[in-house]
């Protein structure tokens, strides 16, 4: 089982006493994405413009500062996706210099982002670059772990505050369906029609599901989920018999950034499993 670390715990006990900040509260339902600034870092960082470990210090924190922002108003994405891509890329660069210290084919001078591959050169042009390579790890590599465990922490707790399940019998055909998004404390409705297919990739078939928008609006609390289903094929004749899910949140949490790609992920993994 996984510690949390401290940051991680911090959201969680604020979340629970009061609303994360940029959250929908009561009587403020929007139904469109709420903007925020979104994160980014050249992947090629490390090895672009001026090789100065200070001044790349300074972006590089200035950029986790913001991740961490998103952290803390319980916004996943594409905050975590940054995040990952930085974590993986740092400690592919990290490893490289380990093997080539190991072998000493020639000086690191650099690393190819396209295939994570270190490139060597004879004699670096810069007389510190090695230095400034250390320099550069040594303040990024344990940040970036850091902030990869609070966004997989904070990830997995929103999960387990989604409740997904049926709606109604589970027809043999889940290809297309809907999903209901439902907002507990706010009584906010959002319907969305998916459609499973499958995908090449590397040999693998893999399976996506795409989401189309098809309905938001405050639910009475006299109506049954069921009946909202009945009403949608009403609406949509072409799907008399629909696979119908319900992700339900007692939270208010950020559409685009948090609860709907997760609760495309919880669809995706019940729609492997039929």
């Amino acid at each position: 089982m996984r510690h949390e670390n401290t940051h991680a715990m911090n959201i969680r006990k604020g979340l629970k006493v009061k609303p994360v900040r940029g959250l929908v509260r009561k009587h403020e339902v929007k139904p469109t994405a709420m903007t925020m600034s979104t994160p980014s870092l050249p992947h090629q960082w490390l090895t672009q413009g001026t090789l100065d470990a200070e001044y790349k210090q300074y972006l590089f924190l200035a950029w986790m500062q913001a991740i961490r922002r998103q952290f803390d108003n319980a916004r996943i994405y594409p905050a975590l996706g940054e995040v990952i891509v930085q974590h993986q890329q740092l400690h592919a660069f990290a490893e490289a210099r380990q093997a080539h210290r190991d072998q000493q084919p020639g000086r690191l001078v650099g690393l190819d982002w396209e295939q994570l591959r270190p490139m060597f050169e004879a004699a670096a042009e810069h007389p510190d670059l090695e230095a400034y390579f250390d320099d550069c790890l040594e303040f990024a590599l344990p940040e970036l772990d850091r902030a990869f465990a609070e966004g997989r922490d904070l990830f997995d707790w929103v999960e387990h505050q989604i409740h997904l399940s049926p709606v109604g019998l589970v027809p043999l055909y889940t290809n297309d369906g809907y999903l209901l998004l439902y907002d507990e404390s706010q009584h906010f409705l959002r319907a969305y029609r998916y459609e499973k297919s499958w995908v090449e990739l590397d040999d693998d078939r893999m399976i996506r599901v795409s989401f189309e928008p098809v309905e938001e609006r405050f639910k009475k609390l006299s109506e049954s989920f069921e009946s909202v289903k009945l009403g949608l094929i009403k609406r949509f004749s072409d799907l008399p018999n629909p696979a119908t899910f319900l992700a339900r949140v007692t939270m208010g949490f950020p559409l685009e950034e948090t609860l709907l790609p997760i609760s495309k992920r919880l669809l995706l993994r019940t729609l492997q499993q039929s």
